[in-house]
């Protein structure tokens, strides 16, 4: 990028402004044989580069000098559009925020960097990147500014290419919404640690089986992005299939565990089992934090088992699975370690915040699982950036 100090110079150099110190620094100003070298190399130069005087209300600013790299990119000729409106290149899929961060940024700081939709002679449009920078004058006050364009559309068009691909990636792997499940209502909320792709390593899924029960899956693959969602693809779909075929979560645990064991990933899961007449509830955790149940009269109760977590070199053992009594209007909760582990307090802490949060503000019969849900992820997750 051209510097501040250097622009001066060009300014300079072509003769629209008067060779002058400027408030980009006190170095002397460059003899004469640099000033015509700093001349041709932006005359020669493969960016675009436009300069204007410094009234930013129509009908400025006034264009004073492009170099043919910008002729070449936009199909305006230097005698077309020196004395014009650079507002020309501007169309209707210019975005109008843009335009307004840049009088804004310009107004404050003098410069600025950003991304446009511009438009050729033709009509044809381009993505292009703008860096601009102010020409000031020798009592300090500016007198122009000078802007360094590039075409940006092939990298714009790869990143739009990769979007959808995550995108196609995200319909494949995020959590799908809760099946229907005969008397169960069932509700999720996932928030990613990762803004860009909106993918992680968490997971959760709803298996029902041909005897009528119901497995309620909560897992969490280490790590957070795209390879940490493409693994955790493997082990949910994995899971999915063994319990949907009928196997019991522990056995169906024991065969993740050993493909598991081919890979490097580490993963922790819980699963509840609501057999077909809904009388009970069964625990099975590796690693997991535990199930939570809250009772009709306020009771909480934690349910996990003592399997270790999935991963290549950790044991596999029988386990007889946590049950618990089941009454209509009971509440269960499962949920990775994001909800209820910081820095700053133990896993153990948070847990009894959740069971808490249960106890004191149960869900209202008349309340959608979905909506209670929401707020007790806000009271809990408030100041979490994890899963």
């Amino acid at each position: 990028m051209i510097s501040g100090r250097d622009l001066v110079r060009l300014a300079a150099a072509l003769g629209r402004q008067q060779p002058a110190a400027s408030d980009f620094g006190s170095t002397p100003a460059p003899d004469e044989s640099l000033t015509h070298a700093l001349a041709q190399a932006v005359h020669a130069s493969r960016s675009a580069v436009m300069l204007t005087d410094a009234q930013l209300d129509v009908p400025g600013p006034r264009v004073l000098y492009v170099n043919p790299a910008f002729e070449a990119l936009t199909g305006w000729r230097a005698a077309e559009i020196v004395g014009g409106d650079p507002r020309v290149l501007q169309g209707p899929a210019t975005e109008r925020s843009v335009l307004d961060r840049l009088r804004r940024d310009l107004e404050g700081t003098g410069s600025f960097e950003g991304r446009a939709i511009n438009y050729r002679k033709d009509g044809s449009p381009f993505v292009m990147s703008w860096r601009i920078a102010t020409v000031a004058g020798a009592d300090g006050r500016r007198t122009g500014y000078v802007a360094i364009q590039d075409d940006v559309t092939r990298t714009w068009l790869a990143q739009l290419r990769e979007h959808e691909t995550l995108d196609a990636l995200q319909q494949a792997l995020l959590p799908t919404p809760a099946p229907e499940a005969e008397g169960l209502e069932v509700a999720a909320q996932y928030r990613p640690a990762d803004d860009l792709t909106h993918l992680g390593g968490d997971w959760y899924d709803t298996v029902s089986s041909d005897d009528g029960a119901t497995h309620l899956v909560v897992g969490d693959i280490s790590g957070h992005g795209t390879a940490s969602a493409a693994r955790m693809g493997q082990f949910r779909w994995a899971l999915h299939a063994l319990l949907a075929a009928g196997l019991t979560p522990v056995d169906a645990l024991g065969q993740v565990r050993r493909m598991s064991g081919e890979t490097t990933t580490f993963a922790t899961v819980a699963i509840a089992t609501v057999p077909a007449g809904r009388e009970r509830v069964d625990v099975v955790t590796a690693g997991h934090p535990p199930v939570v149940h809250l009772a009709a009269d306020g009771v909480t109760t934690v349910l996990s088992t003592d399997l270790a977590l999935l991963g290549p070199g950790t044991p596999h053992a029988a386990v007889v699975p946590a049950s618990h009594p089941l009454a209509p209007g009971d509440v269960l909760c499962s949920y990775t370690d994001g909800l209820v582990e910081r820095r700053t307090r133990p896993v153990t802490e948070g847990i009894d915040m959740l069971c808490r949060h249960l106890a004191s503000t149960p869900p209202k019969p008349v309340e959608p699982l979905a909506g209670y849900l929401s707020g007790l992820v806000a009271a809990l997750a408030a100041d979490q950036s994890e899963d």
